[in-house]
This record gives structure tokens, C-alpha cells and sequence, in this order.
């Protein structure tokens, strides 16, 4: 592999890519409003009036969201290294163009199978956006500027975990139907389309060589059986053999895919950007991120309303506790993240959340709902530290002409992880049916209230069980976070031999 990006000095503003400072706010809006374009986090608020109109089984209606996370995750890489090959701008331009295709395709959709097949052309878009603008930022900017705005991407992301589920149920009501819903989608990628060639400058691709096709198709095959998988599994049960020949064949192509990629002269992937410590840090940093807090901002509401008897305006309000600090944190935190060195970031970031995970756990059923704030807080705002830095981390562990790869590796952990995070639902569930039973488990699972004050305790106690286990994988992550990201010890210098001293030859005898 080649070597790293050197990385700049902290007060070294110019950017890598030589493009004039003038179109530096320009491409950081331009790549923040496309970000925003593929995330669009309030798409499960549509699914009751699209199900409902197009009469799709509870089922069809799941692979609304399933769909577009399946194509997100399976594509990410992929679309990693066609930017690197054919050029970070062009990969960014048809991936909006795809995200625009696939929302108005949604918008049309006269059955459920077409609005699902609308969702996955949607999660393609939305991994060229993602890998390729995540590349042109990191290469456009460097030392404080790059450390603003990977900030302020993170704040984006905390923006549309906070209020885009809001913002979308607002949106349904005030035009009239899930439909225009994504009619809004479709727009708000317009004007970063618009705006491309005005404000991008050109670039040379910098990857040569031939399109490792094979690796790209293997990688593919075993990211779509993982998240076939790890989808199903749930609804199927772990032990059903659907489910389960989706992970072997998942374990079995990803066994290939690293025998392909070890032989490829032009290897899709760069398999020693898994042996750079900071990337490996960066990774694990995200897939606890995904248990402590992406599995509770799903999951959460059916527990306040359970535990805590929270109507749907008061777990909105108690939600915003959570989702809010990802918000505010980035703000607060970028200008001073180039200060920070990153191990003490990462590592503060992962006790926060734990901290936050085990208060919320020692809150048992039938406290006063307020007092679970705090300690929601305190889990979004450990998210929100290591939203600050991660994206600029990973991908200044690679040249330049890499970018796109380590982005779409990074981003295929990212999400890979997340879906993993049911295991939280699935430590629930499995508590629950043993204390009630698995009828009443069901009806508990679903928020709705069932086998009186047992019931709830029951459910209350999974869930403190599961929190417990979060905070302490986050308390052991910190540790092994901040070995990863320990400094390198210098090269010891041999010491000097000392010759003996030549004695005559006379006193030798």
C-alpha cells in the first residue's frame, strides 16, 4: 500500500487539492446539501400512509427501510474505488442523479414492490454521494480547515438523526401524502446537481490500472447476503436455515474476496489499510457508536412508552434528549478538534457513552420520565464527539489517490455495524420471553402494554440488561482505542561497538 497522507500542521489552511480558498465554502455547502440528500432519516414516518394506500403487509412494508440500508451497505465499497477511478466529481453527479431517479420512481410507485425497489436504487445514490464526497472534502481541505468541516459534516448527521423523522412528518401533513414526501427528497438533490460543475473543479482520476471487476462482484455478493441475513433474522429466527445459509454464504465470499484481493494487480480494496491503526481505531470507534447510540435512537421510543408510560409528544420530546447533543457537540467541539489529539477524543467519546448507557440502565420502571433525560444526554453527546473527527480520521490514513477506497471501506463498516446493533433488540426479546412469556414478549416488543406490572418489569429488566452490556462493550472499546491509537515508539539506535584496544604483540604471550 502506498504510504499515508502525511497530514497537515494544525494552522496549515491551505487545501491539497490546490484549488483556490474562494471555492472552499462553496464546495462545503455544496457537499453538506448532498449529504443531507442521501441520508433522509424520516422515511419511516411515510411507511403507515404508503402501506395503508398500496395495502402492503406489515412484511413488504419493513423492506421499505430494509431495502435502502441492504443498497447503502452493499455498494459503499464499490463505490469507493469508481471514485478513485473515475473521478470523485463524476461519481458524486450520478449518484445524485440515481438518488433523484429512485425518489420520483417512489413518488410514481402505483404497488409496495415498487416503492422497495425505488428505496435500493435510492441506497445507490446514496453510497456514491456519501464515498464520493467524503473524498473530495478530505483531499479539497487540510490541518484546521479540514477539522471545520468534517465537524460541520458531523454536524449535518446530527441534524438528521435529531429532526429529520419531525421534519418529514411535517412535511407528509402540510403537502398532503407520504408521496410528496419524496417528491422533497428528489428537490432538495437538485441544487448540489445544479451546482456541480460550477463549483467543483475538475480533477484527473488517479487510480490506473484495470477495474477489479471480480473483487467488486464478490464483495457485493457477500455484503448483500450479510444484510439479507442479519435483515431476516430477527423476523425468521437466528436458527432458521434462510437466514443462516445468508451469513455462511456471507463468511464464505468474504473468504474469496480476500483471496482475490491479495492476487488482483489492481486490487478493489486495499487489505493493508486494515493493518493502519488509526483506521482499525476509527472502525471500532463506529461499530460501538452503532450499539450505544444508532440502536437506542430506533429502539428507545417503544421503551419510554413501555417502562415509562411516555405518550408520543413525550417520547418526541424525551428522544430530542438523545439526538439533540449530536447536534450541538460538533458545533461546540470543531474548531477545537484540531487540538485535541485523537486518542483522547475517541477514548473520552466511548466513556461518555458508557457512562450515559449505565446511568440510563439504573432507572428502572415507573420513574418519573424526566429523569431519563440526563442520561440521554449524556449518550449524544459522547456520539457527538466522535462525530467531529471520525470521517477526517479514516481517511487520512490513506494518499490521496485513495480516498474514495477508504471511504467506501469505512462507510461499508459504518453501516454494516449498525444493522448488527439489533442484537440490543434481540437481548430485550430474549429477557422478555423468559420472564412472560413469549405471546406477551410480542405485544411488549410492539409498545403495546401486555401482561400487567409483570409485563413490564420483565421488559424493563431486558432492557437494563441490555444497556448494561453496551456500557461495558463501550468501557472495553475505550481501552482498546486508546492502545490502537497509542504513539509509535522511536527506532532504538544501535549502540556504537567499541573496538578493544590493540595490545602489543609481545604482551599477548
Amino acid at each position: 500500500m502506498p504510504s499515508r497522507r502525511s497530514g497537515a500542521t494544525p494552522d496549515d489552511d491551505s487545501n491539497e487539492s490546490g484549488c483556490p480558498h474562494r471555492l472552499g465554502p462553496s464546495h462545503s455547502a455544496l457537499r453538506h446539501r448532498a449529504a443531507g440528500a442521501r441520508r433522509a432519516p424520516g422515511a419511516s414516518v411515510s411507511i403507515p400512509g404508503m402501506a395503508a394506500e398500496l395495502r402492503a403487509p406489515a412484511s413488504a412494508s419493513n423492506w421499505v427501510i430494509n431495502a435502502f440500508m441492504l443498497a447503502i451497505a452493499a455498494v459503499m465499497a464499490v463505490a469507493g474505488a469508481l471514485a478513485d477511478r473515475f473521478g470523485r466529481r463524476r461519481v458524486l453527479a450520478v449518484g445524485l442523479l440515481v438518488f433523484v431517479a429512485g425518489n420520483a420512481l417512489i413518488a410514481t410507485a402505483p404497488a409496495i414492490a415498487v416503492v422497495i425497489a425505488g428505496r435500493a436504487v435510492c441506497g445507490i445514490g446514496a453510497a456514491a454521494i456519501t464515498t464520493a464526497g467524503s473524498a473530495l472534502l478530505s483531499n479539497t481541505y487540510s490541518g484546521r480547515q479540514r477539522s471545520t468541516v468534517f465537524a460541520v459534516f458531523g454536524t449535518t448527521i446530527g441534524l438528521g438523526l435529531a429532526f429529520g423523522p419531525m421534519l418529514s412528518g411535517l412535511a407528509i401533513a402540510a403537502v398532503g401524502g407520504w408521496r410528496w414526501l419524496y417528491v422533497l427528497y428528489a428537490l432538495v438533490a437538485v441544487p448540489p446537481l445544479v451546482l456541480l460543475r460550477r463549483v467543483l473543479p475538475r480533477e484527473s482520476p488517479a487510480a490506473a490500472g484495470r477495474f477489479d471487476m471480480v473483487g467488486a462482484l464478490v464483495l457485493t455478493t457477500a455484503l448483500t447476503a450479510f444484510m439479507i441475513g442479519v435483515s431476516l433474522g430477527p423476523d425468521l429466527g437466528w436458527l432458521h436455515w434462510f437466514p443462516l445459509t445468508m451469513l455462511a454464504l456471507a463468511v464464505a465470499a468474504v473468504l474469496v474476496f480476500t483471496r482475490v484481493e491479495r492476487t488482483a494487480a489492481h486490487p478493489l480494496v486495499e487489505l493493508n489499510l486494515l493493518r493502519v491503526r488509526q483506521f482499525r481505531a476509527v472502525c471500532l470507534t463506529v461499530t460501538l457508536g452503532a450499539f450505544g447510540f444508532v440502536s437506542l435512537v430506533f429502539t428507545l421510543g417503544v421503551f419510554l412508552s413501555v417502562a415509562h408510560h411516555a405518550g408520543a409528544l413525550a417520547t418526541g420530546a424525551m428522544l430530542l434528549a438523545l439526538t439533540g447533543p449530536t447536534l450541538l457537540v460538533p458545533l461546540l467541539i470543531g474548531r477545537l478538534a484540531h487540538r485535541i489529539p485523537l486518542r483522547r477524543l475517541l477514548t473520552l467519546s466511548m466513556l461518555v457513552v458508557a457512562v450515559g448507557c449505565g446511568w440510563l440502565a439504573l432507572i428502572g420502571p415507573g420513574r418519573p420520565l424526566g429523569r431519563t433525560a440526563a442520561p440521554m444526554a449524556v449518550i449524544g453527546a459522547g456520539f457527538g464527539l466522535s462525530l467531529t473527527v471520525l470521517d477526517g480520521a479514516a481517511l487520512a490514513t490513506v494518499p490521496a489517490d485513495r480516498a474514495g477506497m477508504a471511504a467506501g471501506v469505512f462507510n461499508t463498516v459504518r453501516l454494516g455495524t449498525e444493522s448488527v446493533a439489533v442484537v440490543v433488540t434481540a437481548i430485550v426479546g430474549t429477557v422478555t420471553t423468559a420472564r412472560v412469556g413469549r405471546s406477551a414478549a410480542a405485544d411488549l416488543l410492539a409498545g403495546r402494554p401486555a401482561a400487567g406490572a409483570a409485563g413490564v418489569a420483565g421488559y424493563a429488566a431486558g432492557w437494563q440488561l441490555a444497556l448494561g452490556v453496551v456500557a461495558l462493550l463501550c468501557l472495553g472499546g475505550a481501552g482498546c482505542i486508546w492502545q490502537l491509537l497509542r504513539p509509535a515508539l522511536p527506532a532504538a539506535e544501535p549502540r556504537p561497538v567499541v573496538a578493544a584496544p590493540e595490545r602489543p604483540v609481545d604482551q599477548l604471550n
